[in-house]
């Protein structure tokens, strides 16, 4: 299930001309804006989006979409075309459209929304009560954006929850980006025009989101102050045009935009890679503004790396007199590794007693007795005068692991499962070996799971936050994992949620009862934010809390808390409070009238 209340900071500004000398390089066309973005509408009028096709049924809930609202990607207005749809999940945990609507930009338009069909076994519509969850697909650029919704509460019934014969319109509606600006319109805005965007050698893709990043004075923290979203790889002269807003000092303890004459930070969002920080930022011609600049305007290229992979490399080139190493087991916290995981083999250099290594393996998959890995470890061949370049027979092993996420680990046991193969360093051996490492992670918490759907959240913070690692305990039973944001289901490539946020809560389903095991530590924060509509928030203590003593001096901003799989309800307005505590392990719903934060 998922919740789009929250209030979303939005620009929206106009056309930005590109200088006339523009036309001096290249010829360069304009791309992708996110002022001015998908001005062109490529779509065959009428045409759902593909995969958004929908069921009739006789229940229905209307939710009218006013042209006043200006639903955006980005602060970018929808062009005549474009579809907005309502989803739901199905059995089997996928979204499906519930119903979807043609934008035409000329009058206000009513989406249906389909309950299920109460007379057929498939689920092919709303739940009563379910989460209606909202898309924008953009003909533009052939792409579709999960969008957060407020909701016109003088209507009869609510538009992010199904039902029957319900009335409900929505009041604001935007495609959620991955980077946020802080600002809501421009203030003597910085024109900023891309010409070149790579990551790792290769020019950004359709649906790549650019932004650019100052540093707040007061805070000392990031803030975003610029956001664009490719339509097209920036190539053959195109560019993509991005405006920065300047602080206005509105706030007397933070900025809401740029410092003038700070330096640029840029990040990348990758649709393959994620986030990517390490941009290298060049200014290909003379004469623009090369930092934050009051109605300035640059012209840059950038250069994104993903952090390469920590990896282990032997000292050797090629083996000499090597030893063989079948590694039939390895398990990190318990679970199996898995690829992109490696393991490597360590010996003690005698001239230097500094360790080297001498052999190492990248996992294909989860190793076994049936599925092993193999290794080659060389022998030193006496050809380096003051160093070893292999391992000496006689010693010891010592393994190491790189997990999933790229964490070294080097607290790693070893046992040998088979007798009569070697067990030290032998020239021209074998050695059959299980590994069993240990990330050094102090907790465990153990989070019972009930068949069907849960409302779980850690109050440790995981050692491998990686979400197939979190989940290895459940892999056998887990159907699904979400957030308000995010999504994760064994097998399904389109998977958004990649790392488990200690922050969050979370919705899992599973097929079967089952317990869900995360190791690792407390974190160094227990703080959550809260912010206007709708939250899914954890319980950051390893003890029952009281609701009126984590909402402390909050209360009267607090609308409704409800368990979020369960019955339990604190709606002090209608004099329900059948929610006293918020148990460990447990999410919940929060529903704010305004920000506030919380203190475990």
């Amino acid at each position: 299930m998922k919740y789009f209340k929250r209030l979303f900071k939005t620009h929206n500004v106009g056309q930005s001309a590109v200088p006339d000398s523009v036309s001096q390089f290249g010829r360069m066309k304009k791309t992708a804006l996110i002022v001015g973005l998908l001005l062109f509408n490529v779509s065959i009028f009428g045409q759902l989006p593909p995969g958004w096709e929908h069921v009739s049924t006789p229940s229905t809930q209307i939710i009218s979409v006013p042209l006043i609202i200006n639903p955006n990607i980005g602060g970018v207005p929808l062009s005549p075309g474009d579809y907005i749809g309502v989803f739901y999940t199905d059995d089997n945990g996928a979204w499906k459209c519930g119903g979807a609507e043609e934008w035409d930009g000329i009058q206000n338009i009513g989406i249906i929304a389909f309950g299920d069909d109460a007379f057929t076994a498939e689920k092919e519509g709303f739940a009563a009560g379910e989460v209606i969850t909202y898309k924008i697909y953009s003909y533009a650029i052939n792409m579709e954006f999960f969008a957060e919704v407020s909701c016109d509460n003088g209507l009869p019934s609510l538009c992010d929850s199904f039902m029957s014969n319900g009335l409900s319109g929505v009041e604001t509606m935007q495609a959620i980006l991955n980077f946020t600006p802080v600002w809501n319109s421009p203030y003597n805005p910085m024109t900023i025009y891309v010409t070149a965007a790579t990551l790792d050698e290769t020019a950004l893709q359709v649906g790549d989101e650019i932004g650019v990043f100052d540093v707040d004075t007061y805070t000392g923290q990031q803030i975003c102050v610029g956001v664009g979203i490719l339509t097209e790889a920036l190539q053959g002269g195109a560019y993509l045009e991005m405006i920065a807003s300047m602080d206005d000092g509105s706030f007397p303890d933070q900025s809401n935009g740029f410092t003038p004459g700070n330096d640029f930070i840029f990040k990348l969002f990758s649709q393959s890679e994620g986030l990517v920080e390490d941009v290298v930022v060049s200014f290909p011609y003379p004469g623009y503004d090369e930092n934050f600049a009051s109605q300035g305007s640059a012209f840059v290229e950038l250069m994104g790396e993903t952090i390469p992979m920590l990896s282990f490399e032997p000292v050797w080139t090629s083996p000499y007199n090597p030893m063989t190493f079948y590694i039939t087991g390895a398990l990190l916290d318990g679970l199996n590794l898995d690829t992109p995981a490696q393991i490597g083999i360590f010996d003690i250099d005698p001239n230097n007693s500094e360790e080297i290594c001498v052999g190492a393996a990248i996992l294909e998959g989860i190793v076994s007795p049936e599925s092993y890995l193999e290794i080659i470890a060389s022998m030193d061949d006496g050809g380096l005068v003051d160093e070893a370049n292999g391992f000496t027979p006689g010693h010891s092993f010592i393994f190491k692991m790189i997990s999933e996420a790229g964490v070294l680990i080097e607290q790693v046991d070893y046992s040998f499962p088979y007798p009569d193969y070697d067990e030290v360093f032998t020239s021209q051996g074998s050695s059959i070996v299980n590994l069993s490492g240990t990330s050094g992670q102090g907790e465990q918490q153990i989070i019972s799971l009930n068949q069907g759907w849960t409302g779980v959240s850690s109050y440790l913070e995981p050692a491998n936050p990686a979400i197939q690692n979190v989940s290895g305990s459940i892999a056998g039973e887990l159907e699904m994992i979400q957030n308000n944001v995010a999504f994760y289901q064994p097998g399904n490539g389109a998977s958004t949620l990649n790392t488990w946020n200690y922050q969050s809560g979370y919705f899992i389903k599973v097929s079967q009862a089952a317990d869900l095991i995360i190791n690792g530590n407390a974190p160094a924060s227990t703080s959550i934010s809260l912010t206007t509509g709708w939250n899914l928030i954890p319980v950051l203590s390893n003890q029952a809390v009281a609701v009126a003593d984590i909402f402390a001096g909050n209360l009267a901003k607090v609308e409704i808390i409800k368990d979020a799989v369960g019955l339990e309800v604190y709606w002090a307005a209608k004099g329900i409070t059948t929610l006293e505590d918020l148990q460990v392990g447990k999410a919940y719903l929060v529903k704010a009238s305004e920000s506030f934060t919380i203190t475990f």
